[in-house]
């Protein structure tokens, strides 16, 4: 996914979302995911931090997490990723260690990338239900 590159280097803030083992939503900024090799690297900071525990949650029941970017032109992105393995050491941890004290780096396999932009879900969305309109939208003249 070529274009995820350059998404995440035009992203002036990125958004992880995961979920406990209850399904409670659990979203926070992070500033330096990169991609290398088709996977996402995500760099955690906390070893006892929600985040982190989501992850392993998702790691060992199959879940997935979501990266919300936010682009300087004002357009967005959704990715859906599915965690793969955690590095607690090693040439990859030692890496990111080097820039910050990390806890752990995440890999996260991205399985799809949407513009989440409003003005472009908004088209997709009437072109797929085209009679999907509030009454309001026919009171005020609009069509199918």
């Amino acid at each position: 996914m070529p274009e995820l590159e350059e998404l995440l280097r035009g992203a002036v803030v990125t958004i992880l979302a995961t979920s406990d083992d209850s399904g409670t939503p659990h979203a926070v900024r992070k500033a330096h995911i990169t991609y290398e090799d088709g996977k996402l690297l995500v760099p955690e900071r906390l070893e006892s931090g929600k985040t982190n525990s989501n992850l392993v949650h998702s790691l060992w029941f199959g879940r997935k997490a979501a990266l919300l970017l936010l682009l300087g032109d004002g357009t967005s992105f959704a990715v859906q990723a599915t965690p793969l393995r955690v590095h607690i050491t090693g040439p990859l941890f030692e890496r990111f260690y080097r820039q910050a004290p990390v806890a752990a780096v995440w890999e996260l396999a991205p399985e799809g990338v949407r513009e989440e932009t409003a003005a472009v879900r908004a088209k997709e969305e009437a072109a797929a239900h085209p009679l999907l309109l509030h009454l309001d939208s026919i009171a005020k003249g609009a069509t199918a």
